[in-house]
């Protein structure tokens, strides 16, 4: 007997699943170990949690780099605000007729190479833009023509470096920050606050200038007195600024200081009314102008100063939080990881174990080995497993106790069914013989069962045949009858017709008579009368002797009539009840022939069933031979299992 092994090649877990979207993957894992398994998951992992830090340090060093380019561009802008400062101080120098001296160009120039230095490393070229402002420095180098031009060459200076602060803020993205109070601050110190000193030196310097002369140009007055509109709303909305800004941080209110600077040019502003003299006015002092324009003017610079120093606090404040977010981040991914190879790596060790006990069980099993048994000590998948294999031990253990017992008693049995197999073989052989008999007497009788139907249905087409001939003597009968009655009526219509000639021939009598009496009366005159009436009374006399004789002739053939009519109505009513009797013979026929023919049928059907059952025998006596064989068969499996039990060790 070959020992038992096992199959691996049966199970049809992968085949069953390795279709559509997982089949691939199902295909490539079925072909590799676990270790190969888990390189490959691990792997994958490895690789996803890469690529996303990459994107994630990616993404937070450009958001370090833009606020680094961001403070950059405030030191940059802090410089051009320097060089604003020196350049309204020469405007105001140009408004009274002073040349720019080259100390003071120098010391804008040096302020641009700062601003042009700050922006190295971070990707931002000034030069293109600085150069427009080095531009507008080049006519300050030679002398003007009036104190007019000498102002108008400075202040164009002033208006170039205010587009390069908004040209550098824009490059370096402060006006674009993602901190609405850093938008607000950046705002109020690059554009709206420089516009505002600028607005108000312009003011200052002309409005001085015209008070020393006593007179101002149209030039002048218009300028003068747009600024000043214009410079009443600029002012409010930057210290509307300002307030939105101390009311969104607190802490942003006492370094700012904003309040001391509005003061300062809230005075210059009371002054700026009377900026400009009237038409005709004798010169005057324009230093108090001059003064508090140049105190509002610096109040706003320095304020100007302090909001961008508090601005580049909040954005290196932000570098801070992003430069230690990402190091956090960086370290818990890292962790994360670390944390996750050694609870991977305790999976692995926990999953190749079971396995390998899983394997060595399974493998003990196929060699027929049943009494090794696994002892799990976890609670996962695996340790499950083994305690089902544990249990399926027990089961095949109890399965082939059992299998054993039953197989001693199978053998034992399937010759007993040999044994019972072959009596009922030979008994099913007689009763397949006693079958065939039957069913040739089942097979006379329904041919019996059939003359006798057909014999029936003749005699109930004979009763139909009666049955219509009986109809149509009856039919014959009553239209005799209507004729009898037809004539009686006839006799008795001339019965009425002679008492009326009877009637007739006595009042002729009658007349006959009176005529004769009137006759006599008259004598030999009417005797000619007479003898006519005579003869009218003969002949009414044998009109009603004839009448007479008619009416006893018709009264006669009347009662004739009659009687003929009462016998013809008496034959009618016999051959109607024939009629009826042969109609209810003719019915009982029919039934009889129908009662004979499903009799016909069922003794057919009878008979096919026992020729059914004759070969349904047949059949049964085939199947017995084969159950014959098939407990050899069984008889010498119970063999084969028995010794295949035996191979088990329980």
């Amino acid at each position: 007997m070959k020992p038992i092994t096992l199959d691996t090649h049966c199970a049809p877990g992968a085949s069953a699943v390795a279709g559509g979207l997982w089949g691939p993957g199902v295909r490539l894992f079925s072909r590799m170990r676990f270790v190969g398994k888990a390189a490959v998951i691990s792997a994958f992992f490895l690789l996803v949690v890469g690529q996303s830090m990459v994107l994630f340090i990616g993404s937070a060093q450009r958001a370090i780099a833009s606020s680094q380019l961001e403070r950059a561009g405030i030191a940059a802008v802090a410089e051009l605000q320097a060089a604003l400062s020196d350049a309204l101080q020469l405007r105001a120098r140009a408004a009274t007729g002073a040349r720019a001296g080259a100390e003071a160009l120098k010391g804008i120039e040096a302020r641009l190479l700062a601003t042009q230095a700050a922006f190295e490393g971070h990707g931002v070229d000034a030069a293109p833009t600085l150069h427009f402002v080095r531009q507008s420095m080049e006519p300050l180098h030679k002398p003007a023509a009036d104190a007019e031009e000498a102002f108008a060459q400075v202040d164009g200076l002033v208006q170039q470096i205010l587009r390069a602060t908004a040209t550098l803020a824009d490059a370096a993205s402060i006006s674009a920050d993602v901190d609405a109070l850093s938008q607000k601050l950046g705002r109020a110190a690059l554009s709206e606050g420089p516009l505002a000193a600028a607005a108000i030196g312009r003011v200052a310097d002309l409005g001085a200038a015209a008070q020393k002369a006593g007179q101002a140009s149209a030039g002048t007055r218009r300028i003068v007195s747009g600024e000043a509109y214009q410079l009443y709303k600029q002012v409010e909305q930057l210290f509307g600024r300002y307030e939105d800004i101390a009311k969104a941080d607190a802490a942003l209110q006492e370094p700012l200081a904003f309040q001391k600077a509005f003061d300062d040019v809230n005075g210059f502003m009371r002054l700026a009314r009377r900026a400009l003299p009237a038409e005709g006015a004798a010169p005057a002092d324009g230093a108090p102008l001059a003064q508090a324009g140049a105190g509002a003017t610096a109040a706003l610079m320095q304020l100007n100063g302090r909001a961008l120093q508090a601005l580049d606090a909040r954005v290196a404040a932000r570098i801070a939080r992003e430069q230690r977010s990402l190091a956090q981040q960086i370290g818990f991914v890292a962790l994360c990881l670390a944390l996750t190879g050694y609870l991977f790596h305790c999976f692995f060790l926990v999953t190749r174990h079971g396995m390998r006990e899983l394997t060595r069980h399974v493998q003990a099993m196929a060699r027929g080995d049943l009494q090794t048994e696994p002892h799990p000590t976890g609670r996962d998948e695996m340790a499950e497993m083994l305690r089902a294999i544990a249990t399926m031990q027990q089961s095949l253990r109890l399965l082939i106790g059992q299998v054993r017992d039953c197989s001693s008693d199978i053998v034992a049995f399937s010759g007993e069914v040999s044994q019972g197999t072959a009596d009922l073989s030979r008994q099913t052989e007689e009763s397949a013989g006693r079958m065939q008999e039957s069913a040739a007497s089942m097979e006379a009788i329904a041919g019996r069962c059939r003359d006798t139907a057909r014999e029936v249905s003749d005699c109930a087409g004979s009763g139909r045949s009666a049955t219509q001939l009986a109809q149509a003597g009856q039919q014959r009968i009553e239209a005799l009858v209507a004729r009898i009655e037809q004539l009686q009526a006839s006799s008795l219509r001339v019965g009425d017709i002679v008492n009326l000639i009877d009637s007739i021939a006595f009042q002729t009598n009658i007349l006959a008579l009176n005529a004769a009496v009137e006759a006599a009366r008259a004598g030999e005159q009417g005797r000619g009368f007479a003898v006519v009436a005579s003869e009218v009374r003969s002949l009414a006399q044998r009109s009603a002797a004839a009448a007479r004789e008619i009416k006893a002739l018709v009264t006669d053939s009347c009662e004739q009539s009659r009687q003929g009519a009462l016998a013809v109505h008496e034959a009618g009513k016999s051959i109607t009840s024939l009629a009826g009797e042969v109609v209810a013979i003719g019915r009982k026929l029919e039934t009889v022939s129908g009662a004979n023919q499903e009799q016909a049928g069922n003794v057919a059907q009878v008979a096919a069933a026992i020729a059914e059952l004759d070969q349904q025998t047949q059949r049964n006596a085939a199947l017995v031979a084969q159950s014959r064989a098939a407990a050899a068969s069984m008889r010498a499996k119970a063999d084969q299992l028995a010794s295949a039990t035996g191979q088990f060790v329980l």
